[in-house]
Protein backbone atom coordinates (compact mmCIF):
# COMPACT_ATOMS: atom_id res chain seq x y z
CA UNK A 1 0.00 0.00 0.00
CA UNK A 2 2.77 2.42 0.92
CA UNK A 3 4.49 2.10 -2.50
CA UNK A 4 1.33 3.39 -4.19
CA UNK A 5 1.49 6.55 -2.09
CA UNK A 6 5.21 7.26 -2.49
CA UNK A 7 6.21 5.87 -5.88
CA UNK A 8 5.48 9.18 -7.59
CA UNK A 9 7.70 11.14 -5.23
CA UNK A 10 11.11 9.91 -6.28
CA UNK A 11 11.08 11.47 -9.75
CA UNK A 12 10.33 14.84 -8.16
CA UNK A 13 13.22 14.57 -5.69
CA UNK A 14 14.80 17.85 -4.79
CA UNK A 15 18.14 18.30 -3.14
CA UNK A 16 18.70 19.89 0.23
CA UNK A 17 15.19 19.40 1.61
CA UNK A 18 15.17 19.96 5.40
CA UNK A 19 12.50 18.14 7.42
CA UNK A 20 11.98 17.82 11.17
CA UNK A 21 9.01 16.42 13.12
CA UNK A 22 8.11 17.83 16.53
CA UNK A 23 5.47 17.00 19.12
CA UNK A 24 4.81 14.96 22.27
CA UNK A 25 5.60 11.25 22.48
CA UNK A 26 2.44 10.52 24.50
CA UNK A 27 -1.16 11.59 23.96
CA UNK A 28 -4.00 11.04 26.42
CA UNK A 29 -7.62 10.97 25.27
CA UNK A 30 -11.01 10.13 26.75
CA UNK A 31 -13.06 7.14 25.69
CA UNK A 32 -15.73 8.04 23.12
CA UNK A 33 -14.22 11.43 22.29
CA UNK A 34 -12.73 12.85 19.06
CA UNK A 35 -9.04 13.60 19.01
CA UNK A 36 -6.13 14.71 16.88
CA UNK A 37 -2.94 12.74 17.42
CA UNK A 38 -0.28 15.43 17.02
CA UNK A 39 2.34 15.36 14.26
CA UNK A 40 3.86 18.77 13.51
CA UNK A 41 6.81 19.29 11.17
CA UNK A 42 9.01 22.00 9.73
CA UNK A 43 10.46 22.11 6.20
CA UNK A 44 12.44 24.45 3.97
CA UNK A 45 9.28 26.13 2.86
CA UNK A 46 5.68 26.01 4.00
CA UNK A 47 3.29 25.20 2.54
CA UNK A 48 5.14 22.25 1.06
CA UNK A 49 4.86 21.40 -2.62
CA UNK A 50 2.20 18.64 -2.93
CA UNK A 51 4.24 17.05 -5.76
CA UNK A 52 7.02 16.17 -3.31
CA UNK A 53 4.94 15.54 -0.18
CA UNK A 54 3.23 12.55 1.47
CA UNK A 55 2.03 11.54 4.95
CA UNK A 56 1.56 7.98 6.16
CA UNK A 57 0.13 7.05 9.57
CA UNK A 58 0.77 3.63 11.08
CA UNK A 59 -0.87 1.85 13.99
CA UNK A 60 0.94 -1.19 15.40
CA UNK A 61 3.24 -0.91 12.34
CA UNK A 62 0.34 -1.25 9.87
CA UNK A 63 -0.60 1.58 7.52
CA UNK A 64 -4.00 3.07 8.47
CA UNK A 65 -3.99 6.41 6.59
CA UNK A 66 -2.00 7.79 3.65
CA UNK A 67 -2.00 11.08 1.82
CA UNK A 68 -0.29 11.52 -1.55
CA UNK A 69 -2.51 13.93 -3.51
CA UNK A 70 -5.42 11.76 -2.31
CA UNK A 71 -6.34 10.32 1.10
CA UNK A 72 -6.74 6.58 1.69
CA UNK A 73 -7.77 5.09 5.04
CA UNK A 74 -8.39 1.65 6.51
CA UNK A 75 -11.19 2.97 8.77
CA UNK A 76 -13.75 5.71 8.05
CA UNK A 77 -13.09 7.12 11.54
CA UNK A 78 -9.62 8.22 10.41
CA UNK A 79 -9.05 11.50 8.58
CA UNK A 80 -6.51 14.27 8.00
CA UNK A 81 -6.85 17.99 7.25
CA UNK A 82 -5.04 18.34 3.91
CA UNK A 83 -4.66 22.12 4.11
CA UNK A 84 -3.09 21.86 7.57
CA UNK A 85 -0.91 18.95 6.46
CA UNK A 86 0.62 21.04 3.67
CA UNK A 87 1.34 23.75 6.26
CA UNK A 88 3.13 21.61 8.82
CA UNK A 89 0.31 19.99 10.84
CA UNK A 90 -0.19 16.35 9.80
CA UNK A 91 -2.32 15.34 12.80
CA UNK A 92 -4.30 12.11 12.58
CA UNK A 93 -7.97 12.76 13.38
CA UNK A 94 -9.88 9.88 15.01
CA UNK A 95 -13.56 10.02 15.94
CA UNK A 96 -15.42 8.00 18.59
CA UNK A 97 -12.38 6.54 20.31
CA UNK A 98 -12.65 3.04 21.75
CA UNK A 99 -10.40 1.16 24.15
CA UNK A 100 -8.87 -0.75 21.22
CA UNK A 101 -7.60 2.54 19.76
CA UNK A 102 -4.94 2.80 22.45
CA UNK A 103 -1.35 1.99 21.47
CA UNK A 104 1.61 3.24 19.45
CA UNK A 105 0.99 5.35 16.33
CA UNK A 106 3.73 6.36 13.91
CA UNK A 107 3.61 9.55 11.87
CA UNK A 108 5.72 9.32 8.70
CA UNK A 109 6.24 12.57 6.74
CA UNK A 110 7.94 12.61 3.35
CA UNK A 111 9.19 15.82 1.76
CA UNK A 112 11.18 14.16 -0.97
CA UNK A 113 13.87 13.03 -0.75
CA UNK A 114 13.73 13.28 3.06
CA UNK A 115 11.53 11.07 5.21
CA UNK A 116 11.05 11.50 8.97
CA UNK A 117 9.05 9.45 11.47
CA UNK A 118 7.86 9.91 15.04
CA UNK A 119 6.04 7.55 17.43
CA UNK A 120 3.16 8.74 19.59
CA UNK A 121 1.75 6.49 22.32
CA UNK A 122 -1.99 7.05 22.69
CA UNK A 123 -3.40 6.37 26.15
CA UNK A 124 -7.18 5.87 26.32
CA UNK A 125 -8.82 6.84 29.60
CA UNK A 126 -12.35 6.51 30.96
CA UNK A 127 -13.63 8.29 34.06
CA UNK A 128 -15.11 6.06 36.81
CA UNK A 129 -18.65 6.40 38.14
CA UNK A 130 -19.57 5.65 41.76
CA UNK A 131 -22.88 4.03 42.68
CA UNK A 132 -23.71 3.39 46.34
CA UNK A 133 -25.60 0.10 46.21
CA UNK A 134 -26.27 -0.25 49.93
CA UNK A 135 -26.37 2.39 52.66
CA UNK A 136 -28.95 0.62 54.83
CA UNK A 137 -27.68 -0.42 58.26
CA UNK A 138 -29.05 -2.01 61.41
CA UNK A 139 -27.87 -1.71 65.00
CA UNK A 140 -25.72 -4.75 64.48
CA UNK A 141 -22.67 -5.05 62.24
CA UNK A 142 -23.60 -3.81 58.76
CA UNK A 143 -21.99 -3.58 55.32
CA UNK A 144 -21.94 -0.54 53.04
CA UNK A 145 -21.49 -1.36 49.36
CA UNK A 146 -20.64 0.45 46.15
CA UNK A 147 -19.93 -0.28 42.49
CA UNK A 148 -17.32 1.75 40.61
CA UNK A 149 -17.87 1.33 36.89
CA UNK A 150 -16.83 2.51 33.43
CA UNK A 151 -13.17 3.23 34.18
CA UNK A 152 -10.00 2.57 32.20
CA UNK A 153 -7.18 1.64 32.71
CA UNK A 154 -7.71 -0.94 35.42
CA UNK A 155 -5.63 0.50 38.29
CA UNK A 156 -7.83 2.31 40.80
CA UNK A 157 -7.72 3.32 44.46
CA UNK A 158 -10.89 3.17 46.61
CA UNK A 159 -11.35 4.50 50.13
CA UNK A 160 -14.32 4.75 52.50
CA UNK A 161 -14.62 7.66 54.93
CA UNK A 162 -16.73 8.78 57.90
CA UNK A 163 -16.76 12.58 58.16
CA UNK A 164 -13.50 12.69 56.22
CA UNK A 165 -11.72 10.06 58.31
CA UNK A 166 -10.60 6.92 56.49
CA UNK A 167 -12.33 3.69 57.57
CA UNK A 168 -10.78 0.27 58.01
CA UNK A 169 -12.29 -3.12 57.07
CA UNK A 170 -12.54 -2.16 53.39
CA UNK A 171 -12.86 -4.88 50.77
CA UNK A 172 -12.13 -4.27 47.07
CA UNK A 173 -12.97 -7.17 44.80
CA UNK A 174 -11.11 -8.06 41.62
CA UNK A 175 -12.08 -5.69 38.76
CA UNK A 176 -14.22 -7.17 36.00
CA UNK A 177 -14.01 -6.29 32.30
CA UNK A 178 -17.12 -4.94 30.58
CA UNK A 179 -17.97 -5.55 26.89
CA UNK A 180 -16.76 -2.06 25.89
CA UNK A 181 -13.33 -2.74 27.42
CA UNK A 182 -13.81 -0.64 30.55
CA UNK A 183 -13.76 -2.07 34.06
CA UNK A 184 -16.08 -2.25 37.04
CA UNK A 185 -15.25 -3.19 40.60
CA UNK A 186 -17.25 -3.77 43.79
CA UNK A 187 -16.16 -2.41 47.13
CA UNK A 188 -17.58 -2.68 50.64
CA UNK A 189 -16.83 -1.64 54.19
CA UNK A 190 -18.07 -3.20 57.43
CA UNK A 191 -19.20 -0.89 60.24
CA UNK A 192 -21.06 -1.13 63.53
CA UNK A 193 -23.32 1.92 63.39
CA UNK A 194 -24.13 4.03 66.43
CA UNK A 195 -26.72 6.74 67.12
CA UNK A 196 -24.01 9.35 66.45
CA UNK A 197 -23.59 7.97 62.95
CA UNK A 198 -27.10 9.15 62.05
CA UNK A 199 -25.70 12.67 61.58
CA UNK A 200 -22.37 11.64 60.05
CA UNK A 201 -21.48 11.96 56.36
CA UNK A 202 -20.10 8.76 54.86
CA UNK A 203 -18.18 8.78 51.59
CA UNK A 204 -16.75 6.51 48.94
CA UNK A 205 -13.69 8.13 47.36
CA UNK A 206 -11.97 7.05 44.16
CA UNK A 207 -8.59 8.03 42.73
CA UNK A 208 -7.83 7.19 39.10
CA UNK A 209 -5.42 8.48 36.47
CA UNK A 210 -8.33 9.79 34.38
CA UNK A 211 -9.21 12.21 37.21
CA UNK A 212 -7.49 15.51 38.01
CA UNK A 213 -9.00 15.36 41.51
CA UNK A 214 -10.46 12.41 43.47
CA UNK A 215 -14.08 11.50 42.77
CA UNK A 216 -16.25 11.21 45.87
CA UNK A 217 -19.85 10.17 46.58
CA UNK A 218 -21.27 11.36 49.92
CA UNK A 219 -24.32 9.96 51.70
CA UNK A 220 -25.96 9.43 55.07
CA UNK A 221 -26.88 6.09 56.56
CA UNK A 222 -30.40 4.71 56.34
CA UNK A 223 -31.31 2.83 59.52
CA UNK A 224 -33.28 -0.22 58.45
CA UNK A 225 -35.11 -3.16 59.96
CA UNK A 226 -34.61 -6.77 58.96
CA UNK A 227 -37.59 -8.79 57.68
CA UNK A 228 -39.06 -11.80 59.44
CA UNK A 229 -40.07 -14.57 57.03
CA UNK A 230 -42.88 -17.08 57.58
CA UNK A 231 -44.50 -19.73 55.39
CA UNK A 232 -48.30 -19.51 55.63
CA UNK A 233 -49.31 -22.41 53.41
CA UNK A 234 -47.56 -25.64 52.46
CA UNK A 235 -50.48 -28.13 52.39
CA UNK A 236 -51.34 -29.20 48.87
CA UNK A 237 -53.51 -31.63 46.92
CA UNK A 238 -51.89 -33.87 44.36
CA UNK A 239 -52.36 -33.09 40.62
CA UNK A 240 -54.46 -29.98 41.25
CA UNK A 241 -53.52 -26.30 41.23
CA UNK A 242 -52.37 -25.08 44.65
CA UNK A 243 -51.07 -21.78 46.02
CA UNK A 244 -48.10 -21.49 48.40
CA UNK A 245 -47.81 -18.33 50.49
CA UNK A 246 -45.00 -16.73 52.43
CA UNK A 247 -44.94 -13.42 54.26
CA UNK A 248 -42.19 -10.95 55.16
CA UNK A 249 -42.91 -8.55 58.04
CA UNK A 250 -41.27 -5.75 59.98
CA UNK A 251 -38.77 -4.53 57.37
CA UNK A 252 -37.54 -1.10 56.30
CA UNK A 253 -36.95 0.40 53.75
CA UNK A 254 -39.94 -0.92 51.75
CA UNK A 255 -37.95 -2.13 48.73
CA UNK A 256 -37.74 -5.93 48.92
CA UNK A 257 -37.46 -8.92 46.62
CA UNK A 258 -39.03 -12.34 47.21
CA UNK A 259 -38.32 -15.34 44.98
CA UNK A 260 -39.69 -18.90 45.04
CA UNK A 261 -37.52 -21.91 44.18
CA UNK A 262 -37.89 -25.67 43.71
CA UNK A 263 -34.59 -27.46 44.28
CA UNK A 264 -32.78 -24.22 43.48
CA UNK A 265 -34.66 -23.47 40.25
CA UNK A 266 -36.86 -20.40 40.04
CA UNK A 267 -40.56 -21.20 39.87
CA UNK A 268 -42.95 -19.55 37.44
CA UNK A 269 -46.34 -17.97 38.29
CA UNK A 270 -44.98 -15.92 41.19
CA UNK A 271 -46.78 -12.86 42.49
CA UNK A 272 -45.81 -10.35 45.17
CA UNK A 273 -48.14 -7.69 46.51
CA UNK A 274 -47.10 -4.09 47.02
CA UNK A 275 -45.55 -3.69 50.50
CA UNK A 276 -47.99 -2.31 53.07
CA UNK A 277 -47.30 -0.39 56.27
CA UNK A 278 -46.94 -2.71 59.25
CA UNK A 279 -46.06 -0.96 62.52
CA UNK A 280 -43.46 1.46 63.88
CA UNK A 281 -42.52 2.65 60.41
CA UNK A 282 -41.94 -0.84 59.03
CA UNK A 283 -43.58 -2.78 56.22
CA UNK A 284 -45.03 -6.18 55.41
CA UNK A 285 -45.65 -8.02 52.15
CA UNK A 286 -47.11 -11.32 50.98
CA UNK A 287 -45.80 -13.41 48.10
CA UNK A 288 -47.50 -16.38 46.45
CA UNK A 289 -46.65 -18.99 43.86
CA UNK A 290 -49.04 -21.29 42.00
CA UNK A 291 -48.01 -24.92 41.45
CA UNK A 292 -49.57 -28.22 40.41
CA UNK A 293 -47.69 -30.78 42.53
CA UNK A 294 -47.21 -34.37 41.44
CA UNK A 295 -45.64 -37.43 43.07
CA UNK A 296 -42.38 -36.19 41.57
CA UNK A 297 -42.52 -33.08 43.81
CA UNK A 298 -43.01 -34.97 47.07
CA UNK A 299 -39.28 -35.13 47.83
CA UNK A 300 -38.41 -31.74 46.37
CA UNK A 301 -37.16 -28.85 48.51
CA UNK A 302 -39.20 -25.69 48.06
CA UNK A 303 -37.81 -22.32 49.17
CA UNK A 304 -38.98 -18.77 49.73
CA UNK A 305 -36.00 -16.39 49.56
CA UNK A 306 -35.97 -12.72 50.60
CA UNK A 307 -33.41 -10.13 49.54
CA UNK A 308 -33.33 -6.82 51.40
CA UNK A 309 -30.75 -4.08 51.95
CA UNK A 310 -30.78 -4.73 55.71
CA UNK A 311 -29.53 -8.29 55.13
CA UNK A 312 -25.90 -9.18 54.49
CA UNK A 313 -27.08 -12.48 52.98
CA UNK A 314 -30.51 -13.44 51.57
CA UNK A 315 -33.01 -14.82 54.10
CA UNK A 316 -34.45 -18.18 53.05
CA UNK A 317 -36.91 -20.73 54.41
CA UNK A 318 -36.86 -24.28 52.98
CA UNK A 319 -39.66 -26.82 53.28
CA UNK A 320 -41.24 -29.89 51.72
CA UNK A 321 -44.83 -30.07 50.60
CA UNK A 322 -47.44 -31.50 52.95
CA UNK A 323 -49.74 -33.65 50.82
CA UNK A 324 -53.37 -33.83 51.98
CA UNK A 325 -54.91 -37.10 50.86
CA UNK A 326 -58.72 -37.30 50.31
CA UNK A 327 -60.53 -39.21 53.07
CA UNK A 328 -61.61 -42.79 52.26
CA UNK A 329 -64.61 -42.56 54.61
CA UNK A 330 -67.04 -41.27 51.97
CA UNK A 331 -65.94 -43.95 49.54
CA UNK A 332 -66.46 -46.67 52.16
CA UNK A 333 -69.95 -45.39 53.02
CA UNK A 334 -70.99 -45.24 49.36
CA UNK A 335 -69.70 -48.75 48.74
CA UNK A 336 -71.64 -50.03 51.81
CA UNK A 337 -74.90 -48.46 50.60
CA UNK A 338 -74.46 -49.90 47.11
CA UNK A 339 -73.77 -53.34 48.54
CA UNK A 340 -76.90 -53.15 50.70
CA UNK A 341 -79.05 -52.15 47.73
CA UNK A 342 -77.73 -55.03 45.67
CA UNK A 343 -78.47 -57.49 48.50
CA UNK A 344 -82.03 -56.23 48.85
CA UNK A 345 -82.65 -56.45 45.09
CA UNK A 346 -81.42 -60.03 44.96
CA UNK A 347 -83.57 -61.01 47.92
CA UNK A 348 -86.73 -59.51 46.37
CA UNK A 349 -86.21 -61.27 43.04
CA UNK A 350 -85.64 -64.57 44.80
CA UNK A 351 -88.84 -64.13 46.84
CA UNK A 352 -90.88 -63.30 43.75
CA UNK A 353 -89.58 -66.30 41.86
CA UNK A 354 -90.44 -68.68 44.64
CA UNK A 355 -94.02 -67.47 45.07
CA UNK A 356 -94.69 -66.77 41.41
CA UNK A 357 -96.04 -63.35 42.19
CA UNK A 358 -95.50 -61.69 38.86
CA UNK A 359 -98.62 -59.55 39.36
CA UNK A 360 -97.71 -58.59 42.85
CA UNK A 361 -97.44 -54.89 43.53
CA UNK A 362 -94.05 -55.42 45.15
CA UNK A 363 -92.61 -57.94 42.71
CA UNK A 364 -91.55 -57.97 39.08
CA UNK A 365 -90.33 -61.53 38.63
Amino acid sequence: MESLFTSGLVKYAKAGAALRITGPSTHRVMLGSHTQIPCKFTADKLPVDPKFFAVIWYYAKKSILSYDNTVMTSDPRYSINIHQALNGIADLIISNLSISDGGVYTCSVIDSPVRMEKDVTVSIQAIPHITITNKVVTKNESVLRSVISGFYPVDIDIKWLRDGKILDNVIVEKPQRDPDGTYNVRSSVTITPTEEDREQIFSCRVQHESLTTPLQEDFQLVYGARPLLSILSIKVHRNTENTLTCKATGFFPPEIKITWYRDGEVLKKQFMEKPQEYKKGTYQVTSTVTITPTNYDQKKIFSCRVQHDSLQEPLQTDFQLDYEEKSHFVVIVICGILASLVTIAVAVRLFCWRHKCRRSTYCSC
